[in-house]
């Protein structure tokens, strides 16, 4: 328990989404067989743990609209474990952020063309559209602030994106389920904990960058008078 402690406050290796991506594949057939099923497993374990977070979470909001107490204990254990189950593994499927919102922003980029071109100017089609522009910005937002984590030499997942990545992942599933307001304070205080984590990021790459420039003055020289 003391080493997992451990494990967590370090940064942790980000495992790439496909860490063959632009270069040869040598593995053998079986070796590539078995890294698809790692991957499919994984794959089908984040939808088990998000399913079960979602579950809970749904639940407990309409207990909390109906003023029901049944279950409350249940649920917010299975909550919390499925929290805790997405913090331990952020570095797992972190890659996964931002290629879901990637997705999503070229599929609203096509129904966006697509209404452009189209001859229907009703009110609800205008309110649509502008759903999908508000839903494109989020989708831009997202996969800025996470991309560093794409590419086959990711940054690695430190403690305060463990939180971030957690809390926007709980943040998200919760805005989901509730009415929408503007502004949505789920949905912006994920961002906004996306926002803290990449600060930090930034902050600490260009302090790496400033000391290694103080460790590598530039050498000047000068030319000798005539």
């Amino acid at each position: 328990m003391h080493r997992l402690i451990l494990r967590l406050l370090d940064p942790a290796p980000t495992s790439p989404f496909n860490p063959f991506y632009g270069r040869r594949d040598k593995r053998s057939a079986r070796q590539q067989v078995v890294s698809g099923l790692r991957l499919a497993g994984g794959l089908v374990g984040v939808i088990l743990v998000l399913g079960v977070a979602f579950w809970s979470i749904s639940t407990l909001l309409a207990d909390a609209r109906s003023n029901a107490r049944s279950g409350h204990f249940v649920f917010w254990v299975m909550l919390c474990f499925s929290s805790l189950i997405m913090f331990v593994t952020v570095n797992e499927w972190v890659a996964l952020v931002p290629a879901f919102y990637v997705l999503i922003l070229t599929r609203i980029v096509g129904a966006l063309i697509i209404g452009t071109f189209s001859s229907s100017s009703t009110a609800s089609d205008w309110g649509n559209r502008r759903d999908l522009w508000e839903l494109l910005v989020v989708c831009v937002v997202v996969s800025a602030l996470s991309w560093r984590f794409i590419g086959n030499t990711p940054a690695p997942t430190t403690l305060l994106d463990r939180f971030a990545l957690t809390f926007f992942v709980l943040a998200q599933l919760t805005q989901t389920e509730i009415t929408f307001h503007w502004p949505p304070l789920a949905l912006t205080s994920g961002l906004a904990a996306l926002l803290i984590a990449w600060g930090g990021y930034r902050w600490k790459l260009a302090g790496t960058r400033r000391k290694h420039h103080i460790g590598n003055p530039t050498i000047s020289e000068t030319l000798p008078e005539p």
